[in-house]
């Protein structure tokens, strides 16, 4: 199931890499914030299937571009909160028709 959703997320990457300047890997933690709401890495590593080192580096990237500010958790503070800024959800609301529209 995890290389069919690699296999569809790259074929559609293309459409808005080009216009939102975001990775496969960066989308797919959008989508989850953007679905969920704050997370951790570890919990988008959960709900994407990527490994932590990619999501990692996905959330850092997305931080450089003021998508999604990282926060330490206040009860543990080895995890990062990661959550969407304004601009992010409107990127993350106008991405979601191009990344749905193969299932249709």
């Amino acid at each position: 199931m995890s290389i069919l959703i690699n296999r569809i997320s790259h074929a559609i990457a293309y459409d808005y890499e080009d216009r939102f300047g975001l990775s496969v890997a960066e989308w797919r933690a959008m989508r989850v914030l953007g679905r969920l709401g704050p997370n951790t890495t570890a919990g988008i590593c959960q709900r994407t299937a990527i490994d932590e080192a990619t999501v990692s580096r996905a959330t850092t990237c997305l931080l450089k571009k003021i998508l999604s500010p990282k926060k330490t958790d206040l009860e543990d503070r080895r995890r990062t909160i990661v959550n969407m800024t304004t601009i992010g959800r409107r990127i993350h609301y106008l991405i979601v028709p191009l990344a749905l529209s193969p299932e249709t």
